[in-house]
């Protein structure tokens, strides 16, 4: 099992860069719900999802922490514990006229100008100002799920500094295995829970540019 030392750990070299603290990157997996009655076992199944998630790899329902920032010194980013499980955010947006029924996702083939993230995600990609967040925590990983006539939206975002797209795929894809209750393999538990802070060692000064980078440096 993962220990302590995930909520405690430092972001890697590559994941320092204070650009991205407040940039989420958002996937929506849009299905059809035939029975209106299922939207409560949906959630269930979700939040027992996310709980099984969050016991073997605990840093997804952690945040984002900036330490020792000051003149001078730019701190370091750092994973620290925020909740139990991630948020998970719930909507029922079926007496909303506003938005679009299942059927009308599909005949328009869901482009994105009908997926507002003002709506149906628990997060922006970007905020609008830079106090938009201020007050709040940074968290790792969040899900929305939004009932919609006929179907669901859910909404999965994942902080870019903690994962890419690849990355929050294969976290989409441990939260799929977690929802149908089964078992994360050997491979999937050292990779999801490997140390991140020295995963990519630095040069020292011994190092010296060869020939294999004449061609990425400008003259």
């Amino acid at each position: 099992m993962p220990g302590p030392e995930n909520l405690n750990d430092s972001l890697n070299v590559f994941e320092q860069g204070p650009g991205l603290n407040q940039l989420y990157t958002q996937m929506c997996f849009c299905f059809s719900v035939t029975d209106a009655s299922l939207y409560s076992a949906i959630i269930n199944t979700l939040t027992k999802g996310l709980e099984r998630l969050s016991e073997s790899f605990p840093w997804v329902a952690g945040q984002i922490i900036h330490e020792g920032s000051s003149e001078g010194n730019t701190g370091i980013f750092k994973i620290k514990p925020l909740g139990k499980i991630p948020r998970l955010v719930v909507k029922d947006l079926r007496n909303d006229h506003s938005i679009p029924t299942m059927d009308e996702f599909r005949r328009a083939n869901f482009p994105f100008s009908m997926l507002d993230e003002t709506i149906i995600a628990p997060r922006k990609t970007l905020p609008s100002s830079v106090d938009e967040y201020a007050s709040e925590p940074t968290p790792i990983f969040l899900l929305q799920a939004n009932f919609i006539t006929g179907g669901l939206l859910l909404t999965i975002i994942a902080q870019h500094q903690t994962m890419d797209m690849t990355g929050q795929g294969f976290i989409i894809d441990l939260l799929s295995k977690a929802c149908h209750n089964e078992e994360f393999t050997s491979e999937e538990l050292s990779s999801g829970n490997i140390a991140r802070r020295n995963i990519i060692p630095l040069l020292d000064d011994s190092y010296q540019p060869g020939s294999e980078l004449d061609h990425q440096i400008v003259k």
